[in-house]
């Protein structure tokens, strides 16, 4: 259908104002049109991209929670075949990226710290064998280090360690008083004999003692 005159009429005179507000612009006008233009195109393909991203992260959601167990399967044995490259490229992530990992583990456990501890509590409740077992293999392979390091916190540590103790005691006097009446209850022959070596002990740095004065004043 064949534009009529006062449509055409319409159409020639807005070339004409696109025409005259294209002659009035200088070339900075004409530059931030350009890069306004340039600009919208870019923010359009960005929202497009991120709806496509968004699309195949909710595609690929769906896929793992149908298939949990197949893709874990999958992962596992993958990290098996190539548990070298996967040790190698784990520690030089860490050591790449130390700092940032230590600040979200701190974070992490400050917001989670209740829940941490509660998963803790309840894996050494299901566990206890397992980690006394644990503890004990590790003691019997270290057990030379370990002590060297324990002699040297409790030396560097005399003060600390005595306010600690006597906090905790201050605290758990019935869980201690009960500990120690089923510790002698189980141990009554060697908590006997501990107890005598104590006081002869006790009696012979008295008597040195004594006898130390008695040389001082001679």
């Amino acid at each position: 259908m064949p534009f009529t005159p006062e449509e055409l009429a319409e159409m020639q005179l807005a070339d004409e104002e696109i025409d005259l507000e294209f002659q009035e612009m200088t070339y900075e006008d004409l530059r931030e049109q350009i890069r306004a233009s340039n600009e919208l195109d870019k923010m359009v393909r960005q929202e497009a991209s991120s709806a496509k991203q968004l699309r195949q992260r909710e595609k690929a959601r769906r896929y793992y929670v149908r298939h949990r167990d197949e893709v874990r399967q999958r992962h596992k044995a993958w990290r098996q075949r190539n548990k070298d490259h996967v040790t190698a490229y784990g520690k030089q992530y860490y050591q790449d990226n130390k700092d940032e990992i230590a600040e979200q583990r701190k974070s992490y456990r400050k917001v989670n710290r209740e829940r941490l501890l509660a998963q803790q509590k309840a894996y050494r409740d299901e566990h206890k064998e397992l980690i006394q077992a644990q503890r004990a293999d590790y003691y019997d392979r270290h057990r030379d280090e370990l002590l060297v390091k324990a002699k040297e916190y409790r030396d560097t540590h005399k003060r600390e360690r005595a306010i600690q103790w006597k906090r905790y005691a201050k605290a758990n006097k019935d869980k201690i008083a009960d500990y120690q009446a089923r510790y002698r209850a189980e141990h009554k022959d060697k908590a006997r004999d501990y107890q005598r070596e104590y006081q002869r002990m006790y009696r012979a740095r008295k008597k040195a003692e004594k006898a130390r004065q008695e040389g001082d004043r001679e």
